[in-house]
C-alpha cells in the first residue's frame, strides 16, 4: 500500500476520533456542520486511499484468507445486527416481571386504570438537591414510582429539577421547600410531599376529576366527628375521603329538614341516639330517589338503626360477636376479625387471605324471604367466632344461648324502596370503630373496605384505596433439638470432614 493511502487513512480516521471527542466533551448535537463535517472528511480519505491503491486492494479482497476472514466477518456483523435488533425491541416493547409476592415493583391494578383514562400529558416535576443523601433517597423513589407510572402510560411526562439551579421553576410552580412533586395536568397542578404510589396516585386524582362528588355526614345523635384525631374519631377516614377528591360535609336534618340534592351518599356513622321519626322519612324519600347510603352503627347503643336499615333489606342484629382470633392477634375476643370476603362484590373483590378489625361489632344480615333487594356479604368474622346477645363477664361459648359464626360484619344491599321507580344502593356495616383512627390507621383492611364502599356508592370504581407495600417479613423458627442438629450435623461436620480429608491426602501424597 502506498504512502499516499497510508496518510489518506490515518488522517481520516484521526479526525474522525477528534470529532467524536469533542462532540461528546462539548455537546454539538445541535451545531451540524460540527457534528457532520470530521464524518465528511473521513469519507473523503477512504475514498482518497481506495481509489489510489485500487489494485492493492482488489488483490487484497480476492485472497482465499481473506475471502474467509469476510465471510467470518458477515457472521460477526449478522450476530451484532440481530443484537441491535433485539435490543431496539426491548427498548421500544418495555415489558417486565414482578416476581415478588406483595408485587413491590409494579403499580397496583388501581394505579394502572386511573393512568389509563388520563387522556393528555401529565407531568411529574421533582424538585431535589442531589448533594443532600436525604434529598437523594427521596429522589430515586421519586423515579422509580414515576418510572412505574411512565411504563403504563405514554402521557406520564417526568422531570427532575435542582431548587438552586432553575429559581424560575421554583416560581413558577409555587414550590417553597426542596423534596417535594408537583404534578401538573390540563392547568391544573397538585403538590405532594409523601413519595408513594398511593398519594400520587391520590394526587393525579384529585387534578384529573371534574367537579368534587359531594358527601354528608349525618349529625345530631352522637356520630363519630370526622374533624377530630383522637383514637376513638374519624378524621383520617374524612382526609382519605377528600384526598379521593370528595366533598365531605356535615348534615342535621333536625336543623336542616331536607337532603340537599347534590347529595351523593348519606353516611350515618356510629349514632348513639335514636333518628327522629321525620329524619328517617326524609331518607326514605331519598332513598326512593334513587339515594346511597352509608351506615356504620353499634350494637348496645340507643340508636334505631334497624328500623333503618330494614327499609333497604338488611337485618341489624344488635348483638356482640366474640372472636378468639382476635386474642391471637394480640388484642381482645371482643375484636371481630373479618377474614371472609365476598368474591363477587366489587367492593371487596382480592381481599382474600387479609384481616379487619371490628371492636365490639354486631351481625348484619339479608332480610329472609325478600326478593325486593340483592344483598351480598361482604366480610365475614372467622368460623371459631360466636354472639352474645348481651356483654357478659365471662366470652365462653354457651351452647343454649349464643350462636356460631361465622357472621357477615357489612352488607351490601341493591333494590327499590317501596317499590320506588329508582333503585337505592347501601352499605352497611355492624360497627363503627373500625373507621376510627385507632383501628382505621393500624389495620389497612379497614381503611381499604371504607373506601372501596364510598367508590361502589358513588360509582367510581377507580377511586379506591391503595395500600402501601411492604415486603413479608419471614421468620426462621426451630427447637432446640433442631439447632443442635444443625450445628453438628452441619455448620461443625462440614468443615470438619473437609479438614480431615485435607490431611488424609497431604499426609499420602507426602509419603508416595
Amino acid at each position: 500500500m502506498s504512502q499516499f493511502g497510508k496518510l489518506s487513512l490515518l488522517v481520516g480516521f484521526s479526525i474522525l476520533i477528534i470529532g467524536s471527542v469533542l462532540r461528546i466533551l462539548l455537546g454539538l448535537d445541535e451545531l451540524v456542520w460540527a457534528v457532520w463535517t470530521p464524518v465528511i472528511i473521513f469519507g473523503l480519505c477512504v475514498v482518497l486511499a481506495v481509489f489510489k491503491d485500487r489494485a492493492f486492494f482488489l488483490e487484497f479482497f480476492t485472497l482465499k484468507t481473506t475471502r474467509h476472514g469476510m465471510n467470518m466477518g458477515t457472521v460477526i456483523l449478522g450476530v451484532l445486527v440481530l443484537l441491535a435488533a433485539l435490543n431496539f425491541i426491548a427498548a421500544s416493547r418495555n415489558k417486565k416481571w414482578d416476581l415478588t409476592d406483595e408485587k413491590l415493583n409494579s403499580l397496583s391494578e388501581q394505579s394502572i386504570q386511573i393512568l389509563k383514562g388520563l387522556d393528555s400529558e401529565l407531568k411529574l416535576v421533582g424538585f431535589f438537591i442531589d448533594n443532600v443523601p436525604e434529598q437523594a433517597s427521596v429522589k430515586e423513589q421519586f423515579l422509580q414510582v414515576s418510572e412505574l407510572m411512565r411504563s403504563e402510560s405514554s402521557q406520564i411526562k417526568i422531570e427532575t429539577v435542582h431548587p438552586q439551579k432553575r429559581p424560575d421553576l421554583v416560581k413558577q410552580y409555587g414550590v417553597e421547600f426542596p423534596g417535594v412533586v408537583v404534578i401538573s395536568y390540563k392547568g391544573k397542578q397538585n403538590t405532594v410531599t409523601e413519595i408513594t404510589e398511593e398519594s400520587v396516585v391520590n394526587a393525579i386524582i384529585k387534578i384529573s376529576r371534574g367537579q368534587s362528588k359531594v358527601i354528608y355526614s349525618l349529625t345530631g345523635h352522637g356520630e363519630l366527628s370526622l374533624s377530630g384525631q383522637g383514637p376513638l374519631e374519624a378524621g383520617s377516614f374524612k382526609k382519605s375521603l377528600e384526598e379521593s377528591n370528595y366533598d365531605v360535609r356535615e348534615l342535621n336534618l333536625v336543623q336542616t329538614p331536607q337532603i340537599p340534592e347534590d347529595t351523593e351518599v348519606l353516611m350515618i356513622l356510629g349514632p348513639k341516639q335514636a333518628l327522629f321519626e321525620s329524619e328517617i322519612a326524609l331518607i326514605r324519600e331519598y332513598l326512593k330517589k334513587g339515594g346511597k347510603i352509608f351506615i356504620a352503627a353499634d350494637p348496645g347503643q340507643k340508636h334505631n338503626i334497624s328500623n333503618l336499615v330494614t327499609l333497604v333489606g338488611v337485618n341489624f342484629e344488635d348483638n356482640y360477636i366474640i372472636d378468639s382470633v382476635g386474642q391471637l392477634i394480640g388484642a381482645s375476643a371482643a375484636l371481630a376479625v373479618g377474614v371472609l370476603y365476598s368474591a363477587t362484590s366489587e367492593i371487596t373483590k382480592g381481599f382474600q387471605n387479609q384481616m379487619s378489625g371490628f371492636q365490639l361489632a354486631s351481625a348484619v344480615s339479608g332480610l329472609g324471604g325478600s326478593s325486593i333487594f340483592k344483598t351480598d356479604e361482604l366480610v365475614k368474622s372467622s368460623p371459631s367466632s360466636f354472639s352474645k346477645q348481651a356483654i357478659e363477664s365471662s366470652v365462653a361459648f354457651n351452647k343454649m344461648t349464643d350462636k356460631k359464626g361465622p357472621f357477615a360484619i357489612g352488607i351490601s344491599s341493591t333494590g327499590k324502596v317501596d317499590g320506588a321507580e329508582k333503585e337505592s344502593f347501601s352499605v352497611v356495616f355492624g360497627d363503627s370503630d373500625f373507621l376510627a383512627n385507632q383501628f382505621y390507621l393500624q389495620l389497612p383492611m379497614n381503611k381499604d373496605l371504607a373506601l372501596n364502599s364510598v367508590a361502589f356508592l358513588t360509582k367510581e370504581k377507580d377511586l379506591i384505596s391503595i395500600r402501601p407495600k411492604t415486603p413479608k417479613m419471614i421468620q426462621f423458627v426451630i427447637t432446640q433439638t433442631q439447632f443442635l442438629i444443625l450445628l453438628f450435623g452441619v455448620i461443625l461436620s462440614v468443615p470438619l470432614i473437609s479438614l480431615i480429608t485435607s490431611i488424609v491426602l497431604w499426609y499420602r501424597r507426602r509419603h508416595a
